[in-house]
């Protein structure tokens, strides 16, 4: 007759803190709040009322057991401190670095792009500049610039180690503030210039759509608090809009550059 899973003795592997002295059978159990301790841990690994883990400090979730020494805390207790060294909940932590492959390819993307930015401003310097084409190049070409650092800003902070997702979140919803506050800034440039008339995609892809994302980041980074995971993809959807807008100014601006460069050159 098989007994019960309960009463099985479970095969102990070597004690990875003294590699010379392998554990005994009849000593380990995984769990069990009467069972015998884990020779080399010193406890069970997640009973309220069993041991300590011997060189860790505590359980590794028991909303009462002691904090893991070297560690500080719980790893998803509800009532359990906080991980010493990481200063926040682990689940909120995996949960970012899910995201960092995504954040390595937008944030890529965005260098990449701001870049051949310079390299087209380079290309088009020696032509002659006209009237009213510094205030148009502040409300049309800047902010694409912006956009793409505010994508390699949001995705730096990311990629970064933090200790927990509060400093990330913090840095994200500032970044999301002064974007509101630079887009007031661009409607005004755009309403003010007189180089070019602005159409209704213009007022789409240069006042609309990044103001929400601004928005979007920066409520998503507020939220984080609360529901840190859903808040994590609004934070990438605000990226990700924000860089597809830049491509797209950028390439109308090109464009219109293109074109109106042969229209002069026609002319004479």
């Amino acid at each position: 007759m098989k007994r019960p899973l309960s009463h099985q003795r479970l095969l102990c592997v070597q004690n990875p803190l003294h590699s010379s002295s392998p554990l005994s059978e009849p000593d380990c159990n995984t769990g069990s709040p009467d069972g015998p301790r884990l020779v080399g841990w010193g406890g069970s690994t997640g009973s309220p009322d069993g041991p300590r883990l011997v060189g860790w400090g505590g359980s590794t979730g028991s909303p009462d057991g002691p904090p893991l020494a070297g560690w500080g805390g719980s790893t998803g207790s509800p009532d359990g401190p906080p991980l010493a060294g990481w200063g926040g909940n682990l689940t909120d932590m995996t949960a970012l670095t899910g995201w960092a492959n995504f954040y390595v390819i937008v944030g890529s993307s965005a260098g990449a792009l701001i870049g051949l930015q310079f390299v087209v401003i380079t290309l088009i310097a020696n032509r002659p500049i006209a009237p009213g084409q510094g205030q148009g190049a502040a409300a049309f070409a800047t902010p694409t610039i912006v956009h793409f650092g505010s994508v390699l800003l949001v995705s730096a902070v990311g990629c970064a180690p933090w200790h927990s997702i509060a400093g990330a979140a913090v840095l994200w919803g500032l970044l999301g503030l002064v974007g509101i506050v630079y887009e007031a800034v661009v409607i005004r440039r755009m309403r003010r210039q007189s180089l070019y008339q602005p159409v209704f995609e213009d007022w789409l892809f240069h006042a609309l759509l990044p103001l929400a994302s601004y928005a979007t980041l920066a409520a998503s980074a507020e939220d984080s608090r609360l529901h840190a995971q859903k808040a994590l993809f609004g934070i990438a959807l605000a990226a990700l809009l924000l860089l597809f807008i830049g491509i797209h100014n950028a390439w109308d601006a090109v464009t219109y550059h293109v074109f109106s460069g042969r229209s002069v050159e026609n002319k004479k």
